[in-house]
């Protein structure tokens, strides 16, 4: 997946992904994903990277409960941030989602390093 655009008329710059997944045969499912933000910034505070990296792996635990974990890395400053989703099917178009994050290094110049310890809750209704 990319996106190619020109800012302003004179600056062209792309935003590229490339993923690859797998469900194995034990419902445990892999994925791998790169991200490239080549978008040019006269500062670099505003895109503190121009390449991630995810991989994380998830499955259905029950007919009703899945979980996932990922952990994103950010490849210039190595700071890292690591991601638990869990959904329960609380009844038909209607589920409880729980996400939880937590910076895997606590490094005061780097980009994750300054996300706090997050947990959300989300009532979710499919009409």
């Amino acid at each position: 997946e990319g996106h190619f655009a020109k800012r302003n008329n004179k600056d062209v710059f792309s935003k590229i992904a490339v993923a690859v997944d797998h469900r194995f045969e034990n419902g445990i499912q892999f994925k791998l994903e790169q991200y490239y933000n080549g978008e040019p910034s006269a500062s670099r505070s505003l895109f503190a990277s121009k390449a991630y990296t995810a991989i994380g792996a998830g499955k259905r635990l029950t007919p009703l409960f899945s979980a996932d974990g990922v952990v994103f890395v950010n490849l210039i400053d190595s700071s890292s941030l690591a991601a638990i989703y869990t959904v329960y099917s609380l009844a038909d178009e209607l589920e409880l989602a729980q996400t939880f994050l937590a910076p895997i290094e606590q490094k005061a110049q780097s980009e994750f390093g300054q996300q706090p310890y997050l947990m959300g809750i989300e009532l979710r209704y499919y009409f």
